[in-house]
Protein backbone atom coordinates (compact mmCIF):
# COMPACT_ATOMS: atom_id res chain seq x y z
CA UNK A 1 0.00 0.00 0.00
CA UNK A 2 1.22 3.19 -0.85
CA UNK A 3 2.33 5.78 2.30
CA UNK A 4 -0.29 7.94 0.99
CA UNK A 5 -2.91 5.43 0.95
CA UNK A 6 -3.14 5.81 4.44
CA UNK A 7 -5.71 7.77 6.93
CA UNK A 8 -6.04 11.31 5.62
CA UNK A 9 -6.55 14.19 8.05
CA UNK A 10 -9.79 15.24 6.50
CA UNK A 11 -12.51 13.83 8.17
CA UNK A 12 -10.30 10.29 8.61
CA UNK A 13 -10.81 9.50 4.61
CA UNK A 14 -8.68 7.59 3.45
CA UNK A 15 -6.79 8.80 -0.08
CA UNK A 16 -7.18 5.22 -2.00
CA UNK A 17 -11.74 6.32 -1.07
CA UNK A 18 -10.85 9.89 -2.18
CA UNK A 19 -9.98 8.63 -5.68
CA UNK A 20 -12.40 6.71 -5.90
CA UNK A 21 -14.96 9.88 -4.95
CA UNK A 22 -13.73 11.91 -7.51
CA UNK A 23 -14.54 9.07 -10.25
CA UNK A 24 -17.63 9.12 -8.96
CA UNK A 25 -18.33 12.71 -9.20
CA UNK A 26 -16.67 12.77 -12.70
CA UNK A 27 -19.29 10.44 -13.79
CA UNK A 28 -22.20 12.31 -12.31
CA UNK A 29 -20.62 15.65 -13.50
CA UNK A 30 -20.56 14.08 -17.24
CA UNK A 31 -22.70 12.07 -19.21
CA UNK A 32 -20.75 8.80 -18.63
CA UNK A 33 -22.48 5.45 -20.30
CA UNK A 34 -19.30 3.52 -21.21
CA UNK A 35 -16.03 3.32 -19.19
CA UNK A 36 -13.18 1.09 -19.31
CA UNK A 37 -10.72 0.51 -16.30
CA UNK A 38 -7.27 0.21 -17.66
CA UNK A 39 -5.21 -2.09 -15.30
CA UNK A 40 -8.57 -3.11 -13.78
CA UNK A 41 -6.18 -4.97 -10.89
CA UNK A 42 -8.83 -6.55 -8.36
CA UNK A 43 -11.76 -4.90 -9.41
CA UNK A 44 -12.04 -2.69 -6.75
CA UNK A 45 -12.44 0.32 -8.33
CA UNK A 46 -15.45 -1.90 -10.87
CA UNK A 47 -17.17 -3.08 -7.78
CA UNK A 48 -17.44 0.28 -6.16
CA UNK A 49 -19.02 1.95 -9.28
CA UNK A 50 -21.95 -0.72 -9.40
CA UNK A 51 -22.38 -0.39 -5.81
CA UNK A 52 -23.84 2.85 -6.75
CA UNK A 53 -26.62 3.99 -9.13
CA UNK A 54 -24.89 5.81 -11.62
CA UNK A 55 -26.44 5.13 -15.15
CA UNK A 56 -23.97 3.17 -16.40
CA UNK A 57 -24.42 0.49 -19.18
CA UNK A 58 -21.17 -1.36 -19.89
CA UNK A 59 -18.22 -1.38 -17.65
CA UNK A 60 -14.56 -2.77 -19.42
CA UNK A 61 -12.00 -3.97 -17.40
CA UNK A 62 -8.47 -4.87 -18.52
CA UNK A 63 -5.33 -6.38 -16.78
CA UNK A 64 -2.23 -8.45 -17.93
CA UNK A 65 -2.66 -10.33 -14.29
CA UNK A 66 -4.45 -13.09 -14.00
CA UNK A 67 -4.48 -13.86 -10.51
CA UNK A 68 -5.80 -10.02 -10.06
CA UNK A 69 -8.63 -10.68 -12.35
CA UNK A 70 -9.72 -14.12 -10.74
CA UNK A 71 -10.12 -11.78 -7.32
CA UNK A 72 -11.92 -9.36 -9.49
CA UNK A 73 -14.39 -11.81 -10.97
CA UNK A 74 -15.14 -13.27 -7.38
CA UNK A 75 -15.93 -9.84 -6.17
CA UNK A 76 -18.26 -8.76 -9.07
CA UNK A 77 -20.07 -12.27 -8.63
CA UNK A 78 -20.61 -11.92 -5.20
CA UNK A 79 -22.29 -8.31 -5.64
CA UNK A 80 -24.71 -9.86 -8.01
CA UNK A 81 -24.98 -12.55 -6.03
CA UNK A 82 -25.85 -10.20 -2.89
CA UNK A 83 -29.25 -8.46 -5.11
CA UNK A 84 -30.67 -11.75 -6.20
CA UNK A 85 -34.11 -11.66 -5.27
CA UNK A 86 -37.07 -14.57 -6.15
CA UNK A 87 -38.23 -14.63 -9.62
CA UNK A 88 -42.01 -13.00 -8.81
CA UNK A 89 -40.69 -10.02 -7.31
CA UNK A 90 -39.11 -9.97 -10.48
CA UNK A 91 -41.51 -10.09 -12.46
CA UNK A 92 -43.74 -8.09 -10.63
CA UNK A 93 -41.53 -4.87 -10.89
CA UNK A 94 -40.91 -5.60 -14.83
CA UNK A 95 -44.35 -4.50 -15.25
CA UNK A 96 -44.07 -1.14 -14.02
CA UNK A 97 -40.28 -0.21 -14.67
CA UNK A 98 -38.13 -0.79 -17.50
CA UNK A 99 -35.15 -3.25 -17.43
CA UNK A 100 -31.56 -1.94 -16.87
CA UNK A 101 -28.46 -3.66 -16.65
CA UNK A 102 -24.45 -3.15 -16.94
CA UNK A 103 -22.62 -5.48 -18.64
CA UNK A 104 -19.39 -6.05 -17.48
CA UNK A 105 -16.36 -7.43 -19.42
CA UNK A 106 -13.21 -8.08 -18.05
CA UNK A 107 -9.92 -8.92 -20.27
CA UNK A 108 -6.32 -10.22 -19.75
CA UNK A 109 -3.83 -8.34 -21.54
CA UNK A 110 -0.86 -6.09 -22.06
CA UNK A 111 -2.51 -3.06 -21.81
CA UNK A 112 0.51 -1.64 -24.60
CA UNK A 113 -1.62 -3.88 -27.00
CA UNK A 114 -2.71 -2.22 -30.10
CA UNK A 115 -5.40 -4.74 -30.55
CA UNK A 116 -8.34 -4.58 -33.07
CA UNK A 117 -10.80 -6.37 -31.69
CA UNK A 118 -10.21 -3.75 -28.77
CA UNK A 119 -10.03 -0.81 -31.16
CA UNK A 120 -13.94 -1.65 -32.63
CA UNK A 121 -15.18 -1.81 -29.02
CA UNK A 122 -13.44 0.63 -27.18
CA UNK A 123 -12.93 3.41 -30.01
CA UNK A 124 -14.60 6.52 -28.85
CA UNK A 125 -15.74 5.13 -25.27
CA UNK A 126 -16.85 7.83 -22.84
CA UNK A 127 -14.42 7.35 -20.35
CA UNK A 128 -10.98 5.33 -19.27
CA UNK A 129 -9.91 5.01 -16.32
CA UNK A 130 -5.75 4.83 -15.47
CA UNK A 131 -5.91 5.34 -11.65
CA UNK A 132 -2.76 4.40 -9.79
CA UNK A 133 -1.20 2.08 -12.76
CA UNK A 134 1.42 3.95 -14.95
CA UNK A 135 3.87 4.08 -11.98
CA UNK A 136 4.09 0.65 -12.19
CA UNK A 137 5.34 0.59 -16.08
CA UNK A 138 8.67 1.10 -17.07
CA UNK A 139 9.21 5.15 -17.62
CA UNK A 140 9.11 4.44 -21.57
CA UNK A 141 6.35 2.41 -21.69
CA UNK A 142 4.46 5.04 -19.31
CA UNK A 143 4.81 7.50 -21.92
CA UNK A 144 3.67 5.25 -24.71
CA UNK A 145 0.88 4.41 -23.34
CA UNK A 146 -0.76 8.06 -24.01
CA UNK A 147 -0.12 7.67 -27.42
CA UNK A 148 -2.01 4.31 -27.22
CA UNK A 149 -4.80 5.29 -25.36
CA UNK A 150 -5.27 9.00 -27.07
CA UNK A 151 -3.84 8.25 -30.55
CA UNK A 152 -5.66 4.61 -31.12
CA UNK A 153 -8.90 4.27 -28.67
CA UNK A 154 -9.17 8.14 -28.49
CA UNK A 155 -11.70 8.00 -25.07
CA UNK A 156 -13.76 11.34 -25.16
CA UNK A 157 -12.30 11.17 -21.28
CA UNK A 158 -9.44 10.07 -20.04
CA UNK A 159 -8.59 10.33 -15.95
CA UNK A 160 -5.19 9.47 -14.92
CA UNK A 161 -3.86 9.31 -11.35
CA UNK A 162 -0.49 9.23 -9.86
CA UNK A 163 1.76 10.19 -7.28
CA UNK A 164 3.10 12.89 -6.59
CA UNK A 165 7.06 13.00 -6.10
CA UNK A 166 7.32 16.78 -4.42
CA UNK A 167 5.06 15.80 -2.05
CA UNK A 168 7.14 12.49 -0.90
CA UNK A 169 9.23 14.91 1.73
CA UNK A 170 6.42 15.25 3.92
CA UNK A 171 6.43 11.30 4.47
CA UNK A 172 10.21 11.69 5.28
CA UNK A 173 11.07 9.95 2.46
CA UNK A 174 14.68 9.98 0.74
CA UNK A 175 14.69 11.40 -3.20
CA UNK A 176 15.70 7.96 -4.09
CA UNK A 177 12.45 6.26 -2.40
CA UNK A 178 9.25 5.41 -3.88
CA UNK A 179 5.88 4.86 -1.82
CA UNK A 180 5.47 1.47 -3.02
CA UNK A 181 8.20 -1.76 -4.07
CA UNK A 182 6.53 -2.18 -7.49
CA UNK A 183 6.75 1.54 -8.74
CA UNK A 184 9.38 2.08 -11.73
CA UNK A 185 9.14 5.83 -11.13
CA UNK A 186 7.10 8.60 -9.79
CA UNK A 187 6.40 12.09 -11.55
CA UNK A 188 6.76 15.73 -9.66
CA UNK A 189 4.07 17.95 -10.20
CA UNK A 190 6.30 19.80 -12.81
CA UNK A 191 6.81 16.37 -14.76
CA UNK A 192 3.02 15.46 -14.79
CA UNK A 193 2.68 18.71 -16.13
CA UNK A 194 4.69 18.31 -18.74
CA UNK A 195 3.72 15.05 -20.10
CA UNK A 196 -0.10 15.70 -19.92
CA UNK A 197 0.15 18.40 -21.90
CA UNK A 198 2.67 16.93 -24.28
CA UNK A 199 -0.21 14.05 -24.93
CA UNK A 200 -2.87 16.36 -24.81
CA UNK A 201 -1.63 19.15 -27.11
CA UNK A 202 -0.67 16.12 -29.70
CA UNK A 203 -3.84 14.29 -29.19
CA UNK A 204 -6.08 17.90 -29.39
CA UNK A 205 -7.13 16.79 -25.94
CA UNK A 206 -7.84 19.61 -23.03
CA UNK A 207 -6.24 18.77 -20.32
CA UNK A 208 -7.63 19.72 -16.28
CA UNK A 209 -5.19 19.67 -13.64
CA UNK A 210 -6.49 18.20 -9.99
CA UNK A 211 -5.38 16.16 -7.00
CA UNK A 212 -6.60 14.18 -3.94
CA UNK A 213 -5.56 13.92 -0.66
CA UNK A 214 -4.32 16.37 1.72
CA UNK A 215 -3.26 19.67 0.05
CA UNK A 216 0.47 20.99 0.75
CA UNK A 217 0.74 24.56 -0.64
CA UNK A 218 4.77 24.08 -0.99
CA UNK A 219 4.42 20.37 -2.30
CA UNK A 220 0.62 20.02 -3.73
CA UNK A 221 -1.72 17.14 -3.09
CA UNK A 222 -0.28 13.76 -2.64
CA UNK A 223 -1.99 12.47 -5.58
CA UNK A 224 -2.07 14.00 -8.66
CA UNK A 225 -4.87 14.03 -11.09
CA UNK A 226 -5.07 14.95 -15.01
CA UNK A 227 -8.68 15.06 -16.64
CA UNK A 228 -8.41 14.95 -20.48
CA UNK A 229 -11.65 16.26 -22.66
CA UNK A 230 -11.55 15.72 -26.19
CA UNK A 231 -12.26 18.63 -28.15
CA UNK A 232 -13.10 19.80 -31.52
CA UNK A 233 -11.53 23.01 -30.80
CA UNK A 234 -7.76 24.39 -30.48
CA UNK A 235 -5.59 22.50 -27.84
CA UNK A 236 -6.45 24.52 -24.38
CA UNK A 237 -5.45 23.69 -20.72
CA UNK A 238 -7.68 24.39 -17.89
CA UNK A 239 -6.24 24.38 -14.43
CA UNK A 240 -2.86 24.97 -14.67
CA UNK A 241 -2.13 23.71 -11.38
CA UNK A 242 -1.97 -5.55 -33.63
CA UNK A 243 -2.74 -9.05 -32.56
CA UNK A 244 -3.55 -12.18 -34.89
CA UNK A 245 -5.71 -13.89 -32.45
CA UNK A 246 -8.45 -11.17 -30.91
CA UNK A 247 -8.59 -11.64 -27.10
CA UNK A 248 -11.81 -12.38 -25.56
CA UNK A 249 -13.23 -11.47 -22.17
CA UNK A 250 -11.64 -13.21 -19.53
CA UNK A 251 -15.04 -13.12 -17.74
CA UNK A 252 -18.23 -11.66 -19.09
CA UNK A 253 -21.23 -10.68 -16.44
CA UNK A 254 -24.49 -8.76 -16.38
CA UNK A 255 -25.61 -6.92 -13.58
CA UNK A 256 -28.89 -6.68 -13.40
CA UNK A 257 -30.51 -3.19 -12.02
CA UNK A 258 -34.19 -4.40 -12.68
CA UNK A 259 -35.64 -3.73 -8.92
CA UNK A 260 -34.11 -1.13 -6.81
CA UNK A 261 -34.91 -3.56 -3.87
CA UNK A 262 -31.89 -5.20 -4.88
CA UNK A 263 -29.85 -2.00 -3.91
CA UNK A 264 -31.86 -0.73 -1.35
CA UNK A 265 -30.41 -2.73 1.52
CA UNK A 266 -26.92 -1.63 0.33
CA UNK A 267 -27.33 2.04 0.02
CA UNK A 268 -29.42 1.98 3.54
CA UNK A 269 -26.62 0.45 5.15
CA UNK A 270 -24.15 2.61 3.26
CA UNK A 271 -26.19 5.65 4.26
CA UNK A 272 -26.69 4.30 8.18
CA UNK A 273 -22.81 3.39 7.91
CA UNK A 274 -21.69 7.11 6.80
CA UNK A 275 -24.04 8.93 9.50
CA UNK A 276 -22.40 6.67 12.27
CA UNK A 277 -18.75 8.04 10.61
CA UNK A 278 -19.83 11.15 11.05
CA UNK A 279 -22.09 11.35 14.38
CA UNK A 280 -18.89 9.59 15.78
CA UNK A 281 -16.20 12.67 14.67
CA UNK A 282 -18.04 15.56 15.40
CA UNK A 283 -19.36 13.95 18.92
CA UNK A 284 -15.36 13.78 19.40
CA UNK A 285 -14.74 16.93 18.70
CA UNK A 286 -17.53 18.57 20.81
CA UNK A 287 -16.55 20.51 24.48
CA UNK A 288 -20.46 19.72 25.56
CA UNK A 289 -22.10 16.68 26.19
CA UNK A 290 -25.13 17.34 23.81
CA UNK A 291 -26.13 13.81 22.80
CA UNK A 292 -27.23 15.09 19.31
CA UNK A 293 -25.54 16.23 16.17
CA UNK A 294 -27.67 18.57 14.35
CA UNK A 295 -28.47 17.80 10.59
CA UNK A 296 -26.28 19.89 8.42
CA UNK A 297 -23.28 19.79 10.86
CA UNK A 298 -23.82 15.75 9.80
CA UNK A 299 -24.38 16.83 6.23
CA UNK A 300 -21.02 18.96 5.63
CA UNK A 301 -18.90 15.29 6.87
CA UNK A 302 -17.07 15.24 3.09
CA UNK A 303 -18.82 11.36 2.37
CA UNK A 304 -22.20 12.54 3.10
CA UNK A 305 -21.72 14.91 0.96
CA UNK A 306 -20.74 12.78 -1.54
CA UNK A 307 -23.89 10.22 -1.05
CA UNK A 308 -26.56 12.91 -1.77
CA UNK A 309 -26.94 15.55 -4.34
CA UNK A 310 -28.11 18.61 -1.94
CA UNK A 311 -29.00 18.97 1.89
CA UNK A 312 -32.44 19.00 0.84
CA UNK A 313 -32.28 15.34 -0.35
CA UNK A 314 -30.47 14.12 2.36
CA UNK A 315 -33.49 15.17 4.81
CA UNK A 316 -35.94 13.29 2.67
CA UNK A 317 -33.95 10.00 2.28
CA UNK A 318 -33.00 9.77 5.59
CA UNK A 319 -36.71 10.63 7.10
CA UNK A 320 -38.06 7.91 4.75
CA UNK A 321 -35.33 5.54 5.98
CA UNK A 322 -35.81 3.28 9.15
CA UNK A 323 -32.05 3.51 10.52
CA UNK A 324 -33.27 2.80 13.99
CA UNK A 325 -31.94 -1.14 13.25
CA UNK A 326 -28.38 0.61 12.69
CA UNK A 327 -28.58 2.42 16.56
CA UNK A 328 -29.36 5.82 14.86
CA UNK A 329 -32.10 7.77 16.60
CA UNK A 330 -33.63 10.87 15.18
CA UNK A 331 -35.56 14.24 16.69
CA UNK A 332 -36.13 17.36 15.62
CA UNK A 333 -32.60 18.82 16.15
CA UNK A 334 -31.06 15.85 14.54
CA UNK A 335 -29.53 12.34 15.11
CA UNK A 336 -27.74 10.14 17.93
CA UNK A 337 -26.03 6.93 17.78
CA UNK A 338 -26.41 4.24 20.37
CA UNK A 339 -23.97 1.67 19.61
CA UNK A 340 -24.54 -2.08 21.59
CA UNK A 341 -22.75 -3.50 23.52
CA UNK A 342 -21.47 -6.20 21.65
CA UNK A 343 -21.40 -4.24 18.61
CA UNK A 344 -18.00 -4.65 16.23
CA UNK A 345 -15.67 -1.67 15.78
CA UNK A 346 -14.46 -3.34 13.11
CA UNK A 347 -17.10 -3.51 10.47
CA UNK A 348 -16.57 -1.91 7.18
CA UNK A 349 -18.28 -1.46 4.16
CA UNK A 350 -16.53 -2.51 0.75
Amino acid sequence: MNKADSIDTKYDLKVWEKRRVKVMEFINQNQINKILDLGCGEGKLITYLLSLELGLSQIFGIDIDGNSLEIAKNHIENIIKYWKIDDRKMALYNKKKSTKCINIDIFKENLLTKNEYFKQIFHNIDLITFIEVIEHLPLNDAENCFDIILGYYKPKKLIVTTPNKDYNVLFEMKDDQMRNDDHKFEWTKEEFYRICTKFGYKFNYIVEFDGVGFYNEKYGYSTQICYFHSNSKPYSIINEERHKDYTYPFYTAKYSEINRHRIKFWRKSIIAYEITNAYNYFRKRMITDIDYIDFRKIYSYYRIKNLFKSYKEFIRVISRLKLEEFNLMFNDIGVQYRPNDYEDDNIDCY
